[in-house]
C-alpha cells in the first residue's frame, strides 16, 4: 500500500523541478501553504498547484489556516494537501508522476550471503 512514508522514502534526482519538489511536498506532509512553499522555491504556488490540478489531474484539496503575517498579524490563506485515503485511486498516478520526475525508491537492501558450509574435520 502506498502511503505518505512511502513518499518519503522517495529519494530525489539532483536537480528535481519546482513542480515535481511541490508535489513531493504535498505527498509526504499535512498540508503546504504559500509561505512554506518559498523554502522550496516557489514564490506562486497557487499557480504550481493550478498546473497540477489542470495539467496533470491530480487531486488537491485545500483548507483555510490562519498564520502570523505581516507585522504579526493574522494572515488567511490556502493550504494545499493530498488526502491519499479519500483519492486513493490517484495514488499510484502521483507516485508515477514523481518517477518520472526522477525521483525513485530506494534500492532494497543485498541480502545476506549464504553461510558457508561447515567442512567436517
Amino acid at each position: 500500500m502506498i502511503n505518505h512514508e512511502t513518499f518519503r522514502q522517495l529519494l530525489p534526482p539532483a536537480d528535481p523541478k519546482k513542480i515535481a519538489r511541490i508535489l513531493h511536498a504535498l505527498a509526504t506532509r499535512r498540508g503546504l501553504h504559500r509561505f512554506e512553499a518559498r523554502a522550496l522555491g516557489d514564490t506562486a504556488l497557487n499557480s504550481t498547484i493550478s498546473d497540477l490540478r489542470n495539467r496533470y489531474g491530480v487531486p488537491i484539496r485545500y483548507e483555510w489556516v490562519s498564520v502570523v503575517g505581516y507585522q504579526g498579524k493574522e494572515a488567511r490563506l490556502k493550504s494545499y494537501f493530498l488526502d491519499l485515503v479519500l483519492d486513493a485511486e490517484s495514488v499510484p498516478y502521483i507516485l508515477a508522476l514523481l518517477e518520472l520526475w526522477g525521483y525513485c525508491l530506494p534500492e532494497p537492501p543485498e541480502p545476506p550471503a549464504p553461510a558457508a558450509p561447515a567442512i567436517a574435520a
